[in-house]
């Protein structure tokens, strides 16, 4: 049970590690806005006017930025090339407060964009925008000559009040739009993204003379890249994983969008997006991906990824399974017997006659389990190791044995050959 609980705690923080990890390939520029605007790569940092510092969506103060939906509140993050990728994405968490109507022109409250140029129409080099009459997240790339564009848009509305990982990835072929990492929409780019050398990358403002709008909300954790991350990553990025809980009570805790969702017991913890969804049981650990979903035992470990469960223990019988092969360098298993019995002198060591009738009757050498109960049951890696050892040790005493028996040969068999020679003479 020591050795159990051991592993499952180590398998438990290595793979909160690993769910926890958000990448960094491609990083180009990152903005955590924690207490401030710095861009913590070494970009300049971000000019904040009228935004203020409010808590991010663990509730932490001073860690995201509140932007009013007025014209003096916004953060502009200069004109920084890095910022203007030709693959790219572009990753942040936002908080939509209330639909602003200050402003003229176009139906949408700007999150984040930046221009292709001088024009105020079809301006959008990239931009996420909400669109006010229904609440549903826009994006726009724009090829300044001959004047198209190509958008996508969600299908299902954002909800005010409520915390939404959005993600936007671009290639020359594509456009892929992603609210809490799941692929909202796409559609097909057929053009380089262009941009104005001069002009900044905004927030909560379009800095547009035609559509002049404004954003209401709350925006944190803002990372570009400079490739389009793939589906996994963003469902990484979206579940964050955090150091604080994402649903917690008095004895249960959660990492990951819906993890312990309608759970109805307790002492369970659950990391990923989905673990432990409508689990029954108490005392449960989930990690991964939709772990343990629909789980009505108790005391029990799920690894799993949404495809399959690679590991599943039972915490009250030590009870350790894995659905596949395991590496390691080496591999330490607690025994309560060892075969030197086999050495001690009131062992008795079956004849060889009596072991080849055994063998001839029965198939299988003695104290071994036959082939169809090995198969039907399976092995004990301690057991067989104690009984291969032990016949190991029975065959070294065959050994001796025979070599015994083979030295009074000898020594008989020289004896008649001198008896033999000394006749002859």
């Amino acid at each position: 049970m020591r050795r159990f609980t051991l592993l499952a705690t180590l398998v438990f923080f290595s793979a909160f590690q690993l769910i926890a990890q958000v990448t960094t390939e491609g990083l180009v520029a990152y903005y955590p806005f924690n207490g401030d605007a710095s861009e913590v790569l070494g970009l300049e940092d971000g000019k904040v006017v009228g935004a203020t510092l409010t808590a991010d969506r663990f509730g932490n103060p001073d860690r995201a930025y509140y932007f009013d939906g007025t014209p003096m509140s916004y953060i502009n993050l200069g004109t920084s090339s890095i910022l203007k990728q030709q693959n790219g994405t572009i990753s942040l968490w936002v908080n939509v407060d209330r639909i602003s109507n200050l402003g003229d022109g176009f139906d949408y409250n700007p999150i984040i964009l930046t221009k292709n140029g001088d024009t105020d129409d079809f301006f959008e080099s990239y931009c996420i925008y909400i669109r006010r009459s229904d609440l549903k997240v826009r994006s726009i790339f724009t090829e300044r000559d001959p004047g198209i564009n190509e958008k996508v848009i969600t299908t299902d509305p954002i909800s005010l009040d409520q915390w939404y990982h959005i993600a936007l990835t671009w290639t020359d072929d594509s456009i892929k739009l992603y609210i809490d990492g799941n692929l909202a929409t796409k559609r097909y780019k057929g053009f380089e993204a262009e941009y104005s050398q001069t002009d900044s990358v905004m927030l909560g403002n379009s800095a547009n003379s035609h559509n002049d709008r404004y954003f209401a909300g709350t925006m944190d954790d803002l990372r570009f890249y400079d490739r389009a991350l793939s589906p996994l990553e963003i469902i990484q990025m979206s579940d964050g994983l955090p150091s604080e809980c994402y649903t917690c009570d008095e004895t249960n805790a959660s990492w990951g969008k819906n993890s312990l969702k309608k759970l109805m017991g307790e002492r369970n913890t659950a990391m990923g997006v989905g673990a432990g969804e409508n689990a029954m049981g108490s005392g449960g650990v989930y990690l991964g991906y939709g772990a343990g979903q629909q789980d009505t035992s108790s005391n029990k470990l799920y690894i799993g990824n949404g495809l399959s469960t690679l590991v599943k223990g039972d915490f009250a019988v030590g009870e350790f399974k894995v659905n596949g092969e395991i590496k390691a360098k080496e591999v330490t298993i607690d025994v309560t017997t060892w075969p030197d019995y086999v050495f001690a002198a009131d062992y008795r060591l079956l004849p060889l006659k009596d072991l080849e009738k055994y063998i001839e009757t029965n198939g299988h050498l003695p104290n071994l389990k036959p082939a169809g109960q090995m198969v039907e049951e399976g092995a004990s890696l301690g057991e067989v190791n104690v009984k291969l050892l032990e016949k190991i040790e029975e065959l070294t005493l065959y050994m001796i044995e025979l070599k015994n028996e083979n030295e009074d040969l000898k020594i008989r068999y020289l004896d008649i050959e001198k008896r033999l020679k000394e006749l002859e003479e």
